[in-house]
């Protein structure tokens, strides 16, 4: 149903007030009056004439002043429980903060598990506080022009109007507010910015604020154009970062090895809570790829070395940048598809994808990579192995916007099963049917990490009660960990990685200051030195030569459980029967029945079939 009056409705109520307020009767300021609903939208009150009147801002206000934020939602929609309780919290932190000088205000901090809905507390947020008249003007700023896009749609189911277009040109009079990027923060528009700030009262909300530390003009160009905000809202799904850069108005507790963010400025949900919920995130099964690879440097020296072994532990000997750049060779020819490592992976996803889509037609099938030409070879692999024609997105590929776009809103069988990205699907893009992701990348950063897992992890209504996810990467050894420590003191990350170790620590450096990583080079921290450009084909002979890289899916991850593929394979037979996935099924029998029940279950049955066959 329709929430805002449209211009001709507006008219007609403006010309039918004779320009005058129908409640205390002052004369209508026509660029600043409020169309408003005499039974309000919230209560079921239509967008119509009859129930439509025109209000100067100060009587509309009065009225709205008895209003909750639920008053806000859009019609017959729902919170989730802890959307409401992020979003009481947010007022009654920031109704404190606005009081305060502008250089003493906190922001408010949201760390939400991807998928489980920040983009609605944001707007319920502003929508509150600009209708309450808290705020006047709502600034968000995104990461990408994808996430504008999305963002300024959503605002409008709650009759939030904002410019979402890449320029200021905005009426600050008759716009709700505006939707920037991170890269709009230039030198001239962080001027016009704290202008607008200076003049207005404004409610400015960052969404994954970890990109304030990435680029140091970017978290400047924030703090500067942002320094006198009324209101601030921080949101993201992974907020903290391991090079000990800050992040603009971001503090957190530190109680023992555990990160708090339960003081009055924040709001925590993680996986596992969002997990209990049932309909917000999937379960997620790991098939972790080990195998061998070799490799001939450009001196002529020759490697081979398995994915998963410790070359820290085999080159005691070299320092340990040089380590690090052969683990680097290693990782990138392991991922080369001209080699079986990858092939052989992709077939195995592939399947696992076919064996989703008899239950879930419409599912997807991500791969992500290293750069443009990686993802045109994979594309032209899959091909070959599928017979289908996978949708390719990255920046130089044609049309790639409403490529990605079609992928997203096609819930039918007949659309590509896989998504191959450079890049380009990874926080906030919300494609609920992709249940299958390939790691095709040497990315290893957590942050990086965990929000392309968040792309196969949102539920999706309609596909079925077992929605487990399933995620192809390489073992080389960062998912060999066994501590399932977690930033919510719980054990969250148990269901999502076993190097949830490695986040943890990179936390600790990050908030607690005991460490600056500095360039051995340079000295600093961040580098300085002059960046080499990121390689876009597969090293020649001349530098480099991948030789081989052969690997099989010999261990599987599930809810914290680590168990061997073939023991998967093994009693799949019996979790088809039952509709679910086999690593759920089995991990659910060794919680249950114990850890050798299946096996001695599926021998006894092995056994009986030889006897009836020899009688």
């Amino acid at each position: 149903m329709q929430r805002l009056f449209s211009a001709h409705q507006r008219a007609v109520l403006y010309l039918r007030a004779r320009g005058m307020c129908q409640r205390c009767g002052c004369v209508l300021n026509p660029a600043n009056w409020h169309a408003d609903h005499k039974i309000p939208f919230s209560k079921g009150g239509p967008t119509e004439l009859w129930n439509g009147q025109a209000l100067c801002p100060p009587c509309n206000l009065s009225k709205m002043s008895d209003y909750t934020y639920l008053d806000y939602l859009p019609s017959s929609a729902t919170l989730r429980k802890w959307q409401e309780e992020a979003v009481e919290k947010f007022i009654r932190h920031q109704k404190v903060e606005m009081l305060k000088p502008a250089a003493e205000r906190e922001a408010f901090l949201i760390n939400a598990f991807p998928g489980s809905g920040k983009t609605w507390v944001q707007l319920l947020s502003a929508v509150f506080m600009r209708r309450q008249g808290f705020a006047d003007f709502f600034i968000a700023v995104v990461p990408s022009d994808k996430l504008r896009t999305d963002f300024t749609r959503e605002a409008k189911q709650f009759g939030l109007i904002l410019h979402g277009k890449p320029n200021l040109k905005v009426n600050l009079e008759t716009m709700d507010g505006i939707v920037l990027t991170y890269g709009q923060l230039t030198a001239m528009n962080v001027a016009t910015l704290q202008l607008w700030c200076q003049t207005r009262k404004v409610m400015v909300s960052a969404d994954e604020i970890h990109h304030l530390g990435e680029n140091k003009s970017w978290g400047d160009g924030f703090r500067d154009a942002f320094a006198d905000t009324k209101l601030r809202l921080m949101t993201t799904g992974t907020p903290f970062r391991s090079d000990n850069t800050p992040i603009p108005w971001t503090e957190h507790r530190v109680r023992g090895d555990k990160l708090d963010l339960g003081g009055p400025g924040a709001y925590s949900y993680g996986y596992a809570k969002a997990l209990e919920a049932g309909d917000i995130v999937r379960e997620v099964e790991f098939h972790s790829w080990d195998g061998v690879v070799s490799w001939q440097d450009k001196d002529g020296q020759q490697f081979t070395h398995a994915i998963a072994e410790d070359l820290g532990a085999a080159y005691k000997e070299l320092p340990t940048d040089e380590v690090r750049a052969i683990e680097s060779a290693r990782r990138r020819h392991c991922l080369n598809p001209e080699f079986s490592y990858t092939k052989e992976q992709l077939k195995a996803a592939h399947a696992e994808l076919m064996r989703i889509r008899k239950r879930h037609p419409w599912a997807g099938g991500l791969i992500v990579c290293e750069h443009r030409k990686h993802a045109d070879d994979v594309a032209a692999l899959v091909r070959e192995i599928t017979g289908t024609e996978p949708v390719v997105v990255h920046g130089e590929a044609d049309d790639y916007r409403s490529k990605l776009e079609a992928f997203q809103v096609d819930r039918t069988p007949a659309r590509a099963p896989w998504l191959i990205s450079v890049q380009m699907v990874t926080e906030g893009v919300d494609i609920k049917h992709l249940r299958v992701c390939v790691y095709l990348t040497r990315k290893k950063a957590p942050l990086f990490w965990t929000q392309v897992l968040g792309r196969i992890l949102r539920w999706e209504k309609g596909a079925g009660e077992d929605q487990t996810a399933a995620f192809f990467q390489y073992n080389d050894g960062y998912n060999s960990r066994v501590d399932y420590r977690d930033i919510d003191g719980g054990t969250d990350a148990i269901y999502l990685r076993k190097y949830a170790d490695n986040i943890l620590k990179e936390l600790e450096l990050a908030i607690k200051g005991k460490e600056r990583r500095v360039c051995k080079k340079c000295g600093q921290n961040p580098c300085i030195c002059e960046k080499k450009p990121p390689i876009d084909v597969w090293p020649t002979l001349s530098q480099e030569m991948g030789l081989s890289a052969e690997g099989e899916d010999n261990e599987r991850l599930f809810n914290g459980d680590s168990m061997s593929s073939a023991d998967v394979n093994g009693i799949r037979p019996f979790a088809e029967a039952a509709e679910m996935n086999p690593a759920r099924f089995l991990s659910l029998l060794r919680k249950t029945q114990g850890p050798d029940f299946w096996r001695d279950a599926y021998e006894h049955v092995t056994t009986e079939e030889r006897n009836d066959s020899n009688n």
